[in-house]
């Protein structure tokens, strides 16, 4: 039998599926500024939307399901520290992105994110941050004609 106690328990996946909606609302507002398009001529806005739809519902699969997710209140806050130093890695990229271009804020991301903070060894962080960061770029630029910025390095 389920008690007034256990009803009401805050549970992990009831913050996490209303953060996501928060998260999603926002890219909502966001993301219809830009124009929709149509089926045949997609506009830039199309994707934020479609992502968007895909966040409410996964959102909504979250918060029916959470009353099998442990309390919020035995949440352990071990890898805070860890989340932070991603968080702030991620922070310095965005402000850096238009400064210093595209191909170097991803590159120097990986980087920091792989060798600084993962802490793996600095040929493979270096191998895969210059991998993946020039792989993005060739991708984008050129296979996807995406206009992506430039910076003061040009690149």
């Amino acid at each position: 039998m389920l008690t007034l106690e256990a009803a009401v328990t805050l549970r992990r996946d009831h913050v996490a599926g209303v953060a996501l909606l928060a998260f999603s609302a926002a890219v909502l507002a966001l993301g219809t500024e830009l124009p929709f398009g149509t089926t045949a001529s997609p506009g830039p806005g199309m994707l934020p939307i479609l992502c968007v739809g895909l966040m409410i519902a996964l959102a909504v699969v979250l918060l029916a399901t959470a009353r099998s997710s442990p309390p919020l209140a035995t949440l352990e806050w071990d890898d805070l520290p860890h989340a932070l130093r991603v968080l702030v890695a991620a922070g310095a990229a965005v402000a850096l992105y238009e400064v210093i271009g595209f191909l170097p804020t991803v590159t120097l991301l990986l980087f920091v994110l792989i060798f600084v903070i993962e802490r793996m060894p600095l040929l493979i962080s270096l191998a895969i941050s210059i991998g993946m960061g020039g792989g993005a770029y060739l991708l984008l630029s050129t296979l996807l004609k995406t206009p992506l910025p430039h910076g003061i390095f040009g690149y």
